[in-house]
């Protein structure tokens, strides 16, 4: 399976934005229609069953009247069902009309799909992480951009440029449908939510890797609510790139709620939790050596102690800073280490012949495990002996 690099915003649109194709605001009932489709009554014209921004191969394909099916250049061609529009007012939530007279995106011209930002596109002034603007990488007037927060899909490269609204932190969101008249966060903060349920908190935006450093993330400034603390929401994706190298984007999100953000390597700095029982740190990311203070996290099996892979109390429970991993029926409490990244000395040094292995974290964006898409644990893994 090879993807082309920005095919990967795919899979953050999936989280950031609400089902296509739910804005009201009506468009031109025939823009950019075949001519023999054009002169029939909207009635009679025949569509598809193709949502907008799904694939096709075929303007028949597509499912709303005025949108058609357009090559997308930033994931290789591939082709989508993309809304005709006059302005950025026309598109849906979070996507920007495309009005650029770049040749390469001819076909996407006075259509509506994503904005992208991050430095690769915006130089040091547009960082991931950061605010934005929907539609100033393409060079559309300021009157026709969107406030934006940018999203990252790999990080102080690129990422996408979510539409933000005026809802502040503490307060409730539009979680499922998100319309532009709708319940938005502002630019500080991210609607979180239980999946299904259709409105959401907004969550401050926290910076996850000062977990690590032990600086301020965000959770704790004036003003923040009380009690809340950085939840790292991180990823490490990877994919297959056109030379038949494995790529891994580093993917950064942190949020503000009410957990206990921790590190998993070096000493357990968590409390006790409400109840007055021990908490260890349990691993919540892919990308980094953070987590969140549990109950669960921690035991009093010590590290290479054989343990179950479903325990039902402490005794039987790895200590902190320990995963119970291993082969079914074969399970062993086996330390939590941190790779070498970015030049950075490692704060567990596994002994030899053990060395800090990646691991397996889930089968990547299309769910199976053994193609190169798998995620595998990025600046943290587990001290073990090649087989």
């Amino acid at each position: 399976m090879r993807l082309n690099r920005l095919a990967l915003i795919l899979t953050v649109v999936a989280l950031a934005l609400p089902a296509c194709g739910d804005d009201d605001t009506p468009m031109a009932a025939d823009a950019g229609r075949p001519p023999d489709a054009a002169r029939l009554p909207d009635a009679m014209v025949p569509v598809g069953d193709v949502d907008d921004f799904g694939p096709c191969t075929d303007d028949s394909d597509c499912k709303e009247v005025d949108s058609d099916c357009r090559p997308i250049v930033f994931i290789g061609g591939e082709k989508q069902c993309i809304p005709s529009c006059a302005a950025s007012t026309d598109c849906p939530f979070s996507t920007v009309c495309y009005k650029s007279s770049n040749a390469q995106l001819a076909f996407m011209k006075d259509h509506c799909w994503y904005s992208l930002c991050g430095e690769d596109f915006m130089g040091a002034a547009g960082a991931t992480g950061g605010p934005c603007s929907l539609g100033e990488e393409l060079g559309n007037p300021v009157s026709d951009q969107l406030p934006g927060f940018c999203l990252s899909i790999d990080d102080g490269r690129f990422g996408q440029c979510i539409e933000v609204g005026a809802v502040t932190e503490g307060n409730p969101c539009d979680f499922g449908d998100q319309t532009r008249d709708g319940l938005n966060c502002n630019g500080s903060s991210i609607c979180i939510g239980m999946q299904g349920n259709p409105v959401g908190t907004c969550a401050g935006i926290c910076n996850p890797a000062n977990i690590l450093t032990g600086t301020e993330t965000g959770c704790t400034d004036v003003g923040s609510p009380a009690g809340q603390g950085c939840y790292d929401a991180s990823n490490a994706t990877y994919y297959e790139d056109a030379m038949g190298a494995i790529v891994m984007n580093r993917q950064t999100l942190g949020f503000c709620t009410e957990v206990t953000g921790c590190a998993t390597i070096g000493p357990n700095t968590c409390p006790p939790d409400a109840m007055s029982m021990a908490q260890g740190c349990a691993v919540n990311n892919s990308l980094r050596p953070t987590g969140i203070c549990a109950p669960g996290a921690t035991g009093q099996l010590a590290f290479g102690a054989a343990c179950p892979a479903d325990p039902a109390a402490d005794a039987t429970e790895c200590a902190a800073g320990s995963l119970c991993i291993g082969m079914s029926g074969m399970e062993k409490c086996t330390q939590i280490c941190d790779r070498v990244a970015m030049g950075v000395t490692p704060v567990v040094n596994c002994t030899a012949p053990a060395a800090c292995t990646q691991l397996l974290w889930d089968g990547g964006r299309d769910d199976t495990v053994g193609t190169p898409d798998d995620t595998l644990t990025a600046d943290w893994g587990a001290c073990q002996v090649a087989p």
